[in-house]
């Protein structure tokens, strides 16, 4: 790769940076492969291994990053970026997917993960300046995504009251918000035993995606609305969709309930319609927000992804964003709610130029009779 030339294509430098990416993955197993007794080290399938690696190995990232220009530069960030992510892809699932993650959160894991891109990737300098300048980096994105959250909270409350207009309250709404893709909610799910089994699923192992979620809940307090009253419910849930936009809020479980526990991944948390913030039916959880798309996305990356000690720790990040320690360490040790929904039966649609047999017949009208000239 000649970073001097002109002409360097964005393709070519995401295929540079895949191979070194790809030649490190392969020296580690290298490694491994040493470490096992028996395997000589100078044998020509080793020799012949190390040496096309080292053909792969880009030259300095900090002299190729300053000779590109910026839309290369934005491509080479995108990369690592990606590479970043996939080393947290155990912990941090499904990353930027607004289904899982707020935006508050996808903005907080950009801006964290492109500051480490630069700081462990792009600049030159000594390794432990460079992680002590990324530590008060990272902790300032940190703390402009808690104030976002307490700032939505805090929208949301004035709405409430009627000091702020509904369209001032729409952009901290879509800060806090998590979007489905509206999918028909399956009513054997639904009504699974009886209609109380809707709100026991927070309570056991069972994961729902937060549009869904929402929409059970708000059915859910139709029935118990109904069942206070004493009137005979007439909504039937069988045709209702995921939530387009739905807002984690405050949920306390029966805590007689066997299956209720501290372990569970939904511990705490229940999902609603925005409509439900509106109205006041319902309270964001600063708390989740706080533990779970900020605390965990920029604690899990900077464990995961770092190397070194000194430079960031919980206890930094927890007196920054105002968190207690200890509820900190109990929601990590939880780790990040994963929420999923039973993928719909997908019906191909039928081709005839696929198969001629079973064939749906298309009712075809009379042939139409033809007028004769005048």
């Amino acid at each position: 790769l000649k970073t001097g030339e002109p002409d360097l294509r964005s393709r070519d430098l995401i295929a540079s940076r895949r191979l070194h990416w790809l030649a490190e993955k392969v020296n580690g197993r290298l490694k491994e492969l040493l470490a096992e007794p028996g395997v000589n080290p100078k044998s020509d399938f080793i020799l012949n291994m190390r040496e096309s690696l080292q053909k792969w190995i880009c030259t300095s990232m900090p002299t190729l990053f300053n000779k590109l220009s910026t839309d290369l530069r934005n491509v080479l960030l995108g990369e690592l970026t990606e590479e970043l992510l996939y080393q947290t892809r155990s912990r941090l699932p499904n990353p930027l997917d607004e289904s899982i993650w707020c935006n508050v959160a996808i903005d907080l894991m950009r801006k964290t993960v492109h500051s480490m891109a630069h700081y462990l990737f792009c600049y030159a300098g000594p390794i432990d300046i460079r992680r002590e300048c990324l530590g008060e980096h990272i902790l300032e994105h940190a703390v402009e995504a808690a104030a976002s959250v307490r700032n939505g909270l805090n929208a949301i409350d004035k709405y409430k009251k009627g000091d702020i207009s509904g369209v001032s309250i729409d952009h901290h709404i879509n800060q806090l918000s998590f979007k489905s893709r509206q999918q028909i909610i399956n009513k054997e799910i639904l009504l699974d035993e009886s209609k109380r089994k809707m709100i026991s699923l927070y309570d056991t192992q069972n994961t729902i995606c937060f549009g869904a979620a929402a929409a059970m809940a708000d059915i859910q307090a139709y029935y118990d609305a109904m069942d206070l009253c004493g009137i005979e419910p007439c909504f039937i849930p069988g045709g209702a969709k995921e939530c387009h936009l739905s807002i984690v809020s405050l949920y306390e479980p029966n805590s007689t309930d066997s299956d209720c526990g501290e372990n569970s991944l939904q511990f705490n948390w229940i999902a609603r319609s925005i409509d439900a913030f509106k109205k006041g039916d319902a309270c964001v959880n600063e708390k989740w927000y706080l533990e779970n798309q900020v605390l965990a996305i920029v604690h899990i990356l900077a464990t995961d992804c770092v190397n070194g000690k000194g430079w960031y720790s919980l206890e930094k990040i927890c007196e920054e964003v105002n968190l207690e320690l200890e509820d900190a360490k109990k929601a990590l040790s939880l780790g990040v709610p994963n929420p999923t929904w039973p993928k719909s039966k997908i019906i191909s649609a039928f081709s005839p130029g696929l198969s001629d047999f079973g064939s749906p017949k298309r009712s075809r009208g009379r042939p139409r009779k033809r007028q004769p000239r005048k």
